[in-house]
């Protein structure tokens, strides 16, 4: 067994996990068409096991969060079934980041299909999905040879790095945050909601900018027309590997920080704007951790940038989804499993003249994505067919759906002596849970120190004292003695 320290990237996805247990799993099936040799896969992986520590890690969770790498490889399972039903598989391999084991692996004969198949499912703390795919492709060639084993893959002890980058300030200007965050409050429900789209496009013009940049300036301003409000703040995941050894298996991938002011009288057209978007991508991949640059220089309230908008654009060309044409051996990716870690996952993947659109949200009402999405798929086909279209023609787009974003809740009626009471008991279960004397009603809990695990404490007394379920996103929203009792008193 070997402890180290985990790395401030693998701390930021085990907190998040810590709030939601079931977040950040990667499931993938790889089909075999023509059968599977159960006995020679088993060996194979348990080889590939025994040579990368990194399918031998855990953390142990508690004061501190340390790696821990033992001897015994994961548990590979065998089944028989006579039909095969991924999402049956699913539900019985979940991975939480507190268990011993975060790499699920199936083998399965399937006797009513012609199908043989295997189930992965990878927590990820330990890798990205390009990771999964780069190990699935090694293990997929060793396989098919009898060749001795020549491990392509590497890993690089990345977690030993401090990505700490304290001289470099935020290139996102949180000045107007507190506005767009409020629109976004204005429209948040207690509710799940997944919606899909693909989106043909009709006259694409030769393209001066890469997919990414036309997709995100259309989606920039897609939710400032949804909220009305000319500010956008969202983030966007990219691979950040080292060029030099692009084959390393880890986690890898950085979410971006990303930030517009869209008046139109600094944008003459679209295009000056997604110039502007791309050039930002680029300078963007050279910072070492964007996660820090913004928890070092700002508030802790302007984290939440890296969980209310998520914009994923994926690459097709990256992810390899035929592992072997010549044995009809395919990847698949398990689309039934829902990570709800986010406000807003807007996910785009590109092929051809399509656009196939996956969207899940955590708290907004299915009219809202609905909304979102209608704007988008306008604004996309615009920008592709024409890229000195008026941004104010762009902006104009959404009056033709009938929005309500500016509506706002009414507020609640609150008698005077049930708050005085539940802020009295809330205030006292921050000053307990961070030791401290006394907690103004408009100091943050996380500039006080509240982190994952005293948040899930905290979040249990609070159900246990007023019978309320509320979500971690409301932590994060209600971060504040006044504003959480205020939250409280709706939710009784």
């Amino acid at each position: 067994m070997m402890l180290k320290p985990a790395s401030d990237s693998e701390k930021r996805i085990i907190n998040s996990s810590l709030l939601n247990p079931t977040a950040y799993n990667i499931p993938m099936i790889v089909k075999f068409r023509k059968g599977l040799n159960i006995s020679k896969m088993y060996n194979l992986l348990t080889v590939y096991f025994e040579h990368y520590d990194i399918f031998r890690t855990s953390y142990r969770i508690g004061s501190d969060i340390e790696r821990w790498i033992t001897a015994a490889v994961p548990t590979i399972e065998i089944c028989s079934q006579s039909i095969f039903e991924p999402q049956a598989m699913l539900d019985a391999h979940l991975i939480s980041v507190e268990d011993k084991e975060l790499v699920k692996i199936v083998l399965c004969k399937v006797a009513d299909e012609t199908n043989d198949y295997l189930f992965v499912n990878v927590h990820h703390a330990l890798l990205d999905g390009l990771s999964i795919n780069l190990f699935l492709q090694d293990v997929i060639e060793a396989y098919l040879s009898d060749e001795p084993l020549d491990f392509q893959c590497s890993t690089v002890d990345e977690h030993t790095k401090n990505s700490n980058n304290n001289s470099q300030r935020a290139t996102v200007n949180f000045g107007e945050y507190e506005g767009f965050k409020s629109r976004l409050l204005n429209k948040q429900i207690e509710h799940v909601n997944y919606r899909s789209e693909t989106v043909k496009l009709g006259n694409v013009v030769k393209q001066k900018y890469t997919d990414f940049s036309l997709c995100l300036t259309a989606f920039a301003i897609s939710v400032a027309g949804w909220l009305n409000h000319n500010s956008v703040y969202l983030a966007y995941p990219y691979l950040g590997r080292n060029q030099t050894n692009f084959r390393a298996l880890g986690n890898f991938v950085q979410l971006v920080p990303f930030h517009k002011r869209l008046e139109t009288q600094n944008y003459s057209s679209v295009e000056k704007l997604t110039a502007e978007v791309q050039q930002q991508i680029f300078k963007d991949m050279t910072t070492n951790s964007h996660y820090d640059d913004v928890r070092y220089h700002e508030s802790m309230q302007c984290m939440n940038i890296f969980r209310d908008i998520i914009f994923d654009y994926k690459s097709g060309s990256l992810i390899e989804t035929t592992l072997s044409h010549e044995h009809e051996i395919t990847l698949h990716e398990i689309e039934t499993y829902r990570d709800e870690k986010y406000g807003i996952h807007f996910s785009i993947y590109k092929h051809m003249h399509e656009l196939h659109i996956t969207m899940i949200s955590s708290e907004y009402s299915s009219e809202d994505m609905e909304k979102l999405l209608t704007i988008f798929c306008r604004n996309v086909d615009a920008v592709y067919a024409d890229s000195e279209i008026e941004l104010d023609q762009m902006l104009r787009l959404k009056d033709e759906i009938k929005l309500d974003g500016d509506s706002v809740s009414p507020s609640v009626i609150l008698r005077e002596d049930n708050y005085e009471v539940i802020y009295k008991e809330v205030s006292g279960m921050v000053c307990t849970l961070l030791d401290e004397q006394t907690v103004h009603a408009e100091e943050s809990f996380f500039d006080l120190g509240m982190d994952s695990t005293l948040l899930v404490k905290f979040k249990k007394r609070i159900r246990e004292q007023f019978k309320v379920n509320l979500k971690i996103s409301d932590f994060f929203n209600h971060y504040t003695s006044e504003m959480l009792t205020h939250k409280i008193l709706e939710r009784l």
